[in-house]
């Protein structure tokens, strides 16, 4: 095995300029400010939506304003090359060796990429936060299984940062395109293939489904398959399979067990582990009846539209269309949205401090009046009962539209 400086050495600006991509400035932003809190940053999000070089990002945005390079170590924990298993021991040695090479002085920044392949991490963090303050910890992981109850236990040390693919608007400042001079093409293509960010750079569409479906296959296989067994492996592309043609849709385990024919059990474990692995969120029912709350079984939405589109052929450009607004909602908002039913279902309920502040319905074409009309008396009817909330209509298709409620194009709406 190869000296651990060497190892290193190729994923770190010590001695050269590394590939730092588009700059994502508001993650880069966003995550500057959590490391002026003293601790530890934790970037959660699917696989290929860019957490590592958005690291570098930060790490260079630093050496820029005037920190050291050789300040900054970066420790990819899913390099073969690494002494197996990864303990505690091991990666205080990795540190010990970078700092008696580098000789950093001042606040030391190090990263930890994927930290679901370091059993210890948690004993690891809580270690080398106890013992200097010197560090800055930056972990990123696409798998946080069995996690989320850690860190709500110790926000006092832990700020998590989500990550995901470009949004719409990310999407048009890659392709140089001004918000206001984007136009259907611009939307088209974002809604079949998604915001990965490799995705997004490549202009041949047919190498663009190739990416997506081999991220697919490499994720199933890292996150999902290893965790389940490979006697599962069919059960869990049947469930994503289920899971994509109903994305937007409210889905009970009880329907997956009768559909699919998978224990409850078994399918309650798949989606857990679709939700840690950041392949799904779920869209939980707003009502103040704690019984409603628990009787409404959650919508869940694929990551990104590009998963949906290359991997199932049933799924409606309205469920493709919610499901974009979904995720523009989720980081704008801390994932406080919810769905609700007054005479029909109102797709999204955007709350904040428990409060609801805006109702979303989302249609197919604003110029259908049965549509329209539709959409305009489940908001009439929850606006009764939440008068100083606001309410919407996003529709795909928009021109001569009228309501008294606000009617955006899904255009429209997402370059807000």
């Amino acid at each position: 095995m190869k000296k651990i400086n060497e190892i290193l050495e190729a994923s770190n600006f010590w001695n050269k300029d590394l590939f730092i991509g588009n700059p994502r400035s508001q993650h880069i932003n966003e995550i500057l400010e959590l490391l002026k809190l003293n601790k530890c940053v934790v970037l959660s999000g699917p696989r290929y939506s860019g957490k590592s070089i958005i690291v570098r990002q930060v790490f260079k945005t630093l050496i820029d304003s005037g920190v050291p390079n050789v300040n900054f170590l970066h420790i990819n924990l899913e390099d073969p090359r690494l002494e197996k298993p990864l303990t505690t021991k091991v990666i205080f040695e990795i540190i010990k060796s970078y700092e008696a090479k580098l000789n950093p002085k001042g606040e030391i920044y190090i990263t930890l990429d994927e930290i679901q392949s370091f059993p210890d991490w948690q004993k690891f963090t809580k270690t080398i936060l106890q013992r200097s303050t010197s560090y800055k910890l930056i972990l990123t992981t696409s798998s946080m299984l069995d996690s989320s109850r850690f860190f709500e236990k110790n926000q006092d040390k832990f700020s998590e940062h989500k990550i995901g693919p470009l949004s719409f608007m990310e999407f048009l400042d890659w392709k140089e395109v001004k918000s206001f001079h984007a136009t259907e093409n611009e939307l088209t293509e974002y809604l079949k293939f998604g915001g990965f960010p490799k995705v997004v750079l490549e202009s041949n569409l047919d190498i663009k489904e190739e990416i997506l479906l081999g991220y697919y296959q490499r994720t199933i296989e890292r996150d999902l398959a290893l965790a389940f067994g490979i006697r599962s492996y069919n059960d869990i592309n049947r469930l994503i399979d289920f899971v994509m043609s109903h994305t937007s849709e409210s889905i009970s385990t009880y329907e997956i067990e009768k559909t699919l024919k998978i224990l409850n059990v078994t399918a309650r474990n798949f989606i857990k582990n679709l939700k840690d692995c950041h392949l799904v969120s779920e869209l939980s029912f707003f009502s103040e009846s704690a019984k409603q709350r628990i009787y409404n079984p959650e919508k869940l939405f694929i990551c990104d539209t590009g998963f949906v589109n290359i991997m199932s052929d049933q799924v409606s450009n309205l469920s493709v269309a919610r499901s974009a607004i979904f995720e523009k909602l989720k980081y704008l908002n801390n994932n406080k949205i919810y769905y609700t039913r007054v005479k029909s279902e109102i797709d999204f309920v955007v709350c904040e401090d428990g409060e609801p502040v805006d109702f979303i319905n989302v249609i197919e074409d604003a110029d259908d009046l049965t549509q329209l009309a539709a959409a305009s008396k489940s908001l009439k009817a929850i606006l009764k009962k939440y008068p100083k909330s606001s309410a919407m209509i996003v529709a795909i298709r928009k021109e001569e539209a009228n309501s008294e409620l606000r009617i955006l194009s899904l255009l429209e709406f997402l370059t807000l």
